[in-house]
């Protein structure tokens, strides 16, 4: 922990500012971008359908962190100038404060509530993605989705309790006084506390890693070298090609989302009591990262899986369409506007 704040603690304000503007927009597009695959993948059949419900849950969680970036965006750029960016200790007084590790979640890039869901969807898609792997031969044949939805339920129930205790955790405490301590004496007291929650998700991530890589690795062999069922049978060939597609896809995603968790917790540890402006910077650009990486994941597999791109080139001609048709219906209104005055 030898890197001065000095320095680093100087330029941040303009950085924070554009930031949090930046993410108005950002976060918008991934919305947008991941809510359309959500549909995407509801309507088409692309994928089997056991990968496709534990997708659709994970895509969920996707979209309301990013609603919730959206929505942090909103308020910090609203109200960045009323924060004292000073303020160190003297939050310490305050008993609402003390030991509740719960309290400051909700500034945190991936809320406690989203991450469990996202850990959990990636485990099963881990075992689901493997033994459709193992069984690419009869794996067609084998339909847990509504299974998947079923036990999907009770973790987004879950996940809401810890939403809702979140809440609780910050009842009465006024919003400028949370944000401060959140943002200064918080990471700088209790460091541990606050990233215990994200090193105890990096286990299970690399484990993820490494099981998409390997299954993604495995499947490209039996297609370049190819196998007898594959040679017979149009439906494992086709299996199989869904293997190669949807481990490359949640090896970049798992990957990307690793590197983004890891680096904005070294990078608040390798820095010596960072002040609330470079805490807050670090929020900021962890934020913007997410929703960055949220827009190129989902835009890549829209681009990558044909029935997508094909689907959302017409979506976008009818967009098109309608503006130009409003565009000159408003022309035609005020033209004949003109002619009676």
């Amino acid at each position: 922990m030898n890197i001065s704040k000095t320095k680093l603690d100087d330029d941040l304000e303009g950085y924070i500012y554009y930031l949090q503007r930046s993410q108005l927009y950002i976060s918008t597009i991934a919305i947008f971008a991941s809510s359309l695959v959500l549909i995407l993948f509801y309507k088409h059949n692309v994928f089997h359908d056991n990968f496709r419900a534990v997708f659709q849950a994970l895509t969920g969680s996707i979209i309301v962190n990013n609603f919730l970036i959206f929505f942090h965006a909103h308020e910090g750029y609203r109200n960045n100038y009323q924060v004292d960016w000073n303020a160190i200790d003297k939050f310490e007084y305050f008993k609402q404060f003390k030991g509740n590790i719960q309290i400051c979640d909700q500034y945190s890039p991936v809320p406690s509530p989203l991450m469990f869901i996202n850990i959990v969807m990636l485990f099963i898609l881990a075992i689901e993605r493997t033994i459709a792997m193992r069984l690419y031969e009869t794996y067609e044949k084998l339909q847990l989705g509504n299974i998947v939805y079923y036990f999907s339920l009770p973790l987004w129930c879950f996940s809401l309790l810890l939403f809702i205790y979140d809440c609780f955790a910050v009842y009465g405490i006024e919003e400028n006084v949370l944000y401060n301590f959140c943002h200064c004496t918080f990471i700088q007291k209790y460091y541990w506390f606050f990233s215990t929650p994200y090193f105890l998700a990096l286990i299970p991530l690399v484990i993820f890693i490494y099981i998409f890589f390997e299954n993604y690795g495995v499947a490209k062999g039996k297609k370049i070298y190819g196998t007898k069922s594959m040679d017979d049978y149009l439906s494992a060939r086709f299996q199989m090609m869904e293997n190669i597609r949807s481990n490359g896809f949640l090896a970049f995603f798992t990957t990307t989302f690793t590197l983004i968790i890891l680096f904005y917790n070294l990078s608040l540890f390798f820095i010596d009591k960072p002040s609330g402006r470079i805490v807050t910077f670090f929020n900021e650009l962890a934020y913007t990262s997410i929703s960055v990486f949220t827009i190129i994941f989902y835009m890549s597999m829209i681009y990558i899986i044909p029935a997508f791109y094909n689907n959302t080139l017409k979506l976008l001609q009818k967009i098109i369409d309608y503006a130009l048709i409003s565009i000159s219906w408003k022309r035609e209104k005020f033209l004949s506007t003109v002619k009676k005055n």
